[in-house]
């Protein structure tokens, strides 16, 4: 019960921030609202709610996130951090883009996926603050980062705030429960706060 009145005052504090109104920015706005906000269903969310088992409901929004983000980005790798929900969250991300190949973070750093367009996932609990910023030094235009866990304590939200303040990044979005980095330069650079 405590989790769920925490998860409403979250979203009552984040009100003003709902669906992308006040972003100017067709590209972010776009984003917001049909990618991060999305709310009609996906093809494969009936079919992956069946095969995910028991996942809490903040987990369930953080998968079908990933699920959208893989669809609208459509990368050649998919670079995931080893955890507790891995399996369930490569479904996901393979239900968004079936072509991309599928890595664990060790193997993301390689040069050759460097290059190519990847869609990369940490968690801000279990990745430390240098190899966070060897991934940032590292992105390109085609690179799109994802934080979970970026207001899980003090250190997180320190993490999360050197992330937006790094030179290499461009426009970021704060979902409380995660953050999504972009690193196209030749957009302004903003972070979104986004009720979730």
């Amino acid at each position: 019960m405590g989790t769920f009145i925490r998860h409403i005052a979250v979203w009552l504090s984040r009100i003003a921030y709902c669906r992308g109104f006040g972003i100017q920015s067709p590209s972010a706005y776009a984003f917001v609202r049909y990618v991060i906000n999305e709310h009609y269903p996906y093809y494969a969310y009936e079919q992956l709610g069946c095969a995910g088992g028991s996942l809490s409901r903040a987990d369930r929004k953080r998968m079908r996130l990933c699920l959208r983000v893989a669809n609208h980005l459509q990368p050649q790798y998919i670079v995931d951090q080893q955890d507790g929900l891995s399996q369930q969250r490569r479904q996901y991300f393979e239900a968004g883009c079936r072509s991309a190949q599928y890595l664990g973070l060790t193997d993301g750093l390689s040069a050759q996926v460097q290059k190519a367009s990847r869609l990369i996932r940490v968690s801000a609990t279990a990745t430390d603050a240098a190899t966070i910023s060897r991934l940032c030094t590292s992105a390109d235009s085609h690179t799109l980062l994802i934080i979970d866990h970026i207001a899980h304590d003090r250190n997180t939200r320190q993490l999360w705030r050197q992330v937006v303040a790094d030179p290499h990044t461009g426009v970021s979005y704060d979902l409380y429960y995660c953050g999504i980095v972009c690193f196209d330069r030749s957009k302004y650079k903003r972070n979104y706060k986004i009720n979730f």
